[in-house]
């Protein structure tokens, strides 16, 4: 998965980073989130209730949120501090849908992440 390729780049560079996918974890962002904190999500449709209301309450505890996600006018991409949009194929099929997107995404902020941090 994308947002697993992405986490497992980060701590290669030293970046404390996790990716959430049970609902308990997904639960406890709130609870750990502080506002020198960025959340990073990557959704295909914007419209999980669970997962936008964590970070809903993790955009109040201060954190910044940081969306790849489909253009769409959804609550996720409203509550985001800052969204990076990506093309969604035709929901023809209900099951597979291609995340080829958000690998493209993932792989280019890790590399301005990773030109940042050899710049400082």
């Amino acid at each position: 998965m994308p947002m697993s390729d992405f986490n497992r780049k980060l701590k290669l560079i030293n970046i404390w980073s996790n990716d959430y996918f049970e609902q308990y974890s997904i639960d406890r962002i709130k609870d750990i989130a502080t506002p020198k904190d960025v959340i990073i999500v990557f959704s295909l449709g914007g419209s999980n209730k669970d997962v936008n209301h964590s970070i809903l309450q993790a955009k109040e505890q201060g954190a910044t949120v940081l969306t790849i996600t489909t253009l769409g006018n959804h609550l996720l991409a409203k509550i985001s501090d800052h969204m990076i949009f990506v093309y969604d194929a035709p929901k023809k099929r209900e099951k597979l849908r291609s995340r080829l997107m958000f690998n493209l995404v993932g792989n280019l902020l890790f590399e301005v992440i990773l030109a940042e941090q050899q710049t400082n």
